[in-house]
């Protein structure tokens, strides 16, 4: 019997937004302030990759417009053990690509200072993000019932019996492995940001053991929604596995 279960029919789409004060004075600090959340998040799930999308807002604002486009499109982070990909999204390659050892909030910070510095938008607007999307993501395993053995760990999802690689990390944290490109379903999490209004986090979780009460994934995951909330970020929505 196995227990870890990819959840059916759907998951749970977790939304938060956060209303910065007005001290925030540029794209610069609100970027800094919201990502700070990947961090938040990083003890539960942890992106390899991450592509920082822009676009111009109109000046004197914070609000995003499609008429324009930045000179840049995207910057791309990826950690130094991650392949590089040529698939874009329709956005064309990423102005730069930049190699680090660990893909954190000061990493994003330090790209995005030179997204600034280098990107140009017509008169009138100012270059800003739109969009950071992390891919390529590890996700934590609290494996009190020893079902992964050897670095492997069999999975059945929606039917399918699937054995997946493990790492163990330097505190003895056990974390389920980015899986190969040919999988054919959604990892334990993902998550984005986006900045079409106030910034919104979305967290999407897509297996049964991060949902169900009572297991160590899902006390891993609501005490790091916990400080997401304690940090300023405001649940949208209400959920039914989680507290939110």
């Amino acid at each position: 019997m196995n227990d870890y279960t990819e959840y059916w029919p759907h998951g749970e789409k977790l939304v938060f937004r956060r209303e910065f004060p007005e001290k925030i004075s540029s794209s610069e600090e609100l970027f800094a302030e919201s990502v700070r959340a990947l961090d938040i998040l990083g003890g539960v799930v942890r992106p390899t990759r991450a592509d920082v999308r822009l676009s111009c807002a109109y000046d004197d604002t914070w609000v995003l417009t499609d008429e324009v486009q930045p000179s840049d499109l995207s910057w791309e982070i990826l950690r130094n053990d991650v392949p590089a990909t040529t698939e874009f999204c329709g956005l064309g390659p990423p102005a730069a690509t930049t190699r680090v050892d660990v893909l954190s909030a000061e990493v994003l910070c330090d790209v995005y200072r030179q997204a600034l510095a280098s990107g140009t938008c017509p008169e009138g607007y100012f270059v800003a993000c739109d969009q950071v999307w992390p891919s390529g993501f590890e996700t934590r395993i609290v494996d009190v019932n020893g079902y992964a053995r050897d670095g492997k760990l069999s999975v059945m999802l929606w039917g399918d019996d699937l054995v997946l690689d493990t790492s163990i990390d330097g505190d003895g944290a056990m974390w389920l492995c980015v899986p190969s490109e040919d999988f054919p379903k959604l990892p334990p999490l993902t998550l984005w940001i986006d900045y079409y209004m106030d910034p919104a986090l979305a967290v999407s979780v897509h297996w049964s053991r991060w949902m169900a009460k009572g297991t160590g994934e899902h006390e891993l995951l609501q005490s790091a929604l916990d400080a997401l909330m304690a940090d300023g970020w405001v649940s949208t929505m209400p959920s039914t596995y989680l507290r939110v």
